[in-house]
C-alpha cells in the first residue's frame, strides 16, 4: 500500500543558499576561538587616585571606581589572583579617592570610600552613594542610629585637602616627602627619588628612578605605595614591587565569531560525545542565533565534571568547539573535552510512520540549522538505529527516507515515529501495520468466520427456544 510523502526542505545546499547573506564563509578556516580563560587582569589606562583598605584596593579612573577584593588563598606575594572586582560609575570624573571607616562612641562604624569630583564629596558604601556635602550622609547616618562627631564631618567636607600621612612634609614646590626609618621618598617631575640617609656613599644615598611616570605617593596602614605608569607599587626599604590584580570575569569583553558554524551543522557526520573536564568554563550561546556574524552569548558557567555533551562542531582551526548539553549549546576549549565516537544502537530496518509531521536532522540535535527535511503525517520512513542519553536532550531514531530516487539519512525525534498509521490512500480509516496487506486479508477472514459463528449460535439458540415452547404446550394439552 502506498503512503503520501512530502519533503518540504530537501538538501543542505538549498538551506545554505536561502540564507547565504548571514553566513561567514571567508573566515571559516579560522575555526572557533574563545579566550583561554575567564581570568582577566585589572589594567587601567589612567588612574587619578587610589586607596587601600583591609583586603581591598580601589582605583579612580575617569568617572569610575574599581574596587578589588583580595582573595588571599590564591595570591602570591604582590600578585593577587582570584579576587572579585566591583565597579561604580559616577556622573562625572573623580579627582580624589580614600577609604574611610567612621567609628562612634557606641562602637558602631560605617565603612566605605570617600571620593570627590570637582564640586562635591561623596561616600560610597554597600553599593550606595551619598553626597556628604549636601547633608545626605549626615541624614543617612542619623537614620541608621549613628551620630557624626564634628571633627569627622569637617574632615569630610574638606576631603580634598586632608591627608593621613605620618611624618609628612609638604614641600614649597608642592611635592610630598615621605619619611620611613632611614629612607625618604619624593616625587618631582614624574621621577621618584629615594634618599637613603644612612648609606655610606653619596651615590647610594640618592636613587633616582626614571623608568616610568611616578605619581601619588601614599602611606596607608603602615605601608608605602606609589603609582608607576598607572600600576600600583609598594615600597619597602628603597625597593619597589609592582602589584597585579586578576579576577574571574562574569561576562565576556570580546565578541566570538561564528565562522561558518551554521553551515557546518547542516552537514551529516559521525555522532560524537564528550566528557567535559571539571572546572572547565562554558560560554552559553543562543542555539537559535547561530547564523549571525557573532555568537549571541547568554552567560558563563563552570562544568562540574558530570556533564555529558554532544560535539556539534569542532573545526580544525581555533581553540574551541561548539557542544550541546541536552538542548542547550555552549562553547568551550577543545582541551576541556575528552571525545569519543558514539555507538548508535542498531535496529532492524523496518518502516515507521510520522505521527504528526516530523523533521529529519543532520545530527541528533533539534535546530533550524540541522534540518534536512520536513515530512508530512503518515509518511513512511526506515529506522536503522537508536540514539539515547542526556547529551541529546531527546531520544532519536537514525533513519533513511527515499523519495524520487533520492535518499536522505539523518535523525528524527523518537516520539514522532510509530510503527502504525491510521490512514490509507483513499482517506478511509483502517488499521495497517508495516503495509502488510496479507495480514489484513487474514484479519478479514477471521472476522468473517467469527461473524458466521455468531450467526449460527444465534440461529441455534432461537431454534432451541422455539422447540422448547412447543413441547411445553403439548404437555399442557395432555
Amino acid at each position: 500500500m502506498n503512503v503520501k510523502k512530502l519533503i518540504a526542505l530537501v538538501t543542505i545546499c538549498a538551506a545554505a543558499l536561502g540564507s547565504a547573506g548571514t553566513f561567514i564563509t571567508a573566515s571559516a578556516d579560522e575555526g572557533l576561538n574563545i579566550p583561554e580563560s575567564l581570568t582577566a587582569e585589572l589594567t587601567l589606562d589612567s588612574v587619578t587616585d587610589y586607596s587601600v583598605a583591609d583586603g581591598q584596593v580601589a582605583f579612580a579612573s575617569g568617572n569610575t571606581i574599581y574596587i578589588y577584593s583580595i582573595n588571599e588563598s590564591e595570591s602570591s606575594g604582590y600578585n593577587y589572583a582570584g579576587g572579585e572586582l566591583t565597579t561604580y560609575v559616577h556622573s562625572s570624573d573623580i579627582v580624589a579617592l580614600e577609604h574611610k571607616t567612621l567609628t562612634y562612641s557606641d562602637e558602631t562604624y560605617l565603612d566605605g570610600w570617600l571620593f570627590s569630583d570637582e564640586s562635591s564629596v561623596y561616600f560610597y558604601t554597600d553599593g550606595e552613594v551619598i553626597s556628604a556635602t549636601s547633608g545626605t550622609l549626615s541624614e543617612y547616618i542619623i537614620n541608621s542610629g549613628f551620630t557624626i562627631p564634628d571633627a569627622v564631618y569637617v574632615e569630610l567636607l574638606n576631603f580634598n585637602t586632608f591627608t593621613e600621612y605620618d611624618s609628612e612634609t609638604l614641600q614649597p614646590d608642592g611635592y610630598f616627602v615621605l619619611y620611613v626609618y632611614e629612607y625618604y621618598y619624593n616625587i618631582m617631575y614624574d621621577t621618584l627619588y629615594i634618599y637613603h640617609m644612612t648609606a655610606s656613599t653619596d651615590d647610594e644615598k640618592t636613587i633616582r628612578l626614571t623608568d616610568g611616570v611616578y605619581s601619588s605617593l601614599k602611606y596607608i596602614d603602615g605601608c608605602y605605595y606609589v603609582l608607576k605608569d598607572n600600576t600600583l607599587c609598594t615600597i619597602s626599604r628603597g625597593e619597589l614591587s609592582e602589584m597585579s590584580f586578576s579576577y574571574e570575569q562574569d561576562e565576556l569583553s570580546v565578541q566570538i565569531a561564528t565562522n561558518g558554524t551554521a553551515q557546518a551543522l547542516g552537514a551529516s557526520g559521525e555522532v560524537q560525545t564528550a566528557a567535559v573536564s571539571s572546572g572547565a568554563y562554558l560560554i552559553r550561546v543562543d542555539e537559535d542565533e547561530l547564523n549571525g556574524e557573532n555568537f549571541s552569548v547568554l552567560g558563563l558557567s563552570y562544568a562540574d565534571g558530570s556533564e555529558s555533551a554532544q560535539v556539534l562542531y569542532m573545526p580544525d582551526g581555533g581553540n574551541a568547539a561548539l557542544i550541546a548539553v541536552g538542548t542547550k549549546t555552549y562553547l568551550t576549549l577543545k582541551s576541556n573535552l575528552t571525545i569519543s565516537a558514539y555507538s548508535v544502537s542498531a535496529a532492524d530496518s523496518q518502516n515507521y510512520y510520522i505521527l504528526d509531521g516530523a523533521t529529519i536532522y543532520s545530527v541528533p540535535f533539534e535546530n533550524d540549522n540541522t534540518v534536512l527535511a520536513v515530512l508530512d503525517k503518515d509518511s513512511a520512513i526506515t529506522v536503522t538505529g537508536y540514539v539515547t542519553g542526556e547529551a541529546f536532550g531527546y531520544d532519536y531514531y537514525r533513519v533513511e527516507y527515499t523519495s524520487d530516487g533520492e535518499t536522505i539519512s539523518g535523525y528524527v525525534i523518537a516520539a514522532m515515529l510509530s510503527p502504525y498509521t491510521f490512514a490509507n490512500d483513499s482517506g478511509s480509516s483502517s488499521l495497517l501495520e508495516n503495509e502488510a496487506s496479507d495480514e489484513n486479508e487474514i484479519i478479514t477472514m477471521v472476522l468473517v468466520m467469527v461473524i458466521v459463528l455468531l450467526v449460527l449460535i444465534a440461529i441455534g439458540y432461537i431454534t432451541f427456544v422455539a422447540t422448547s415452547d412447543r413441547r411445553r404446550r403439548r404437555r399442557r394439552r395432555r
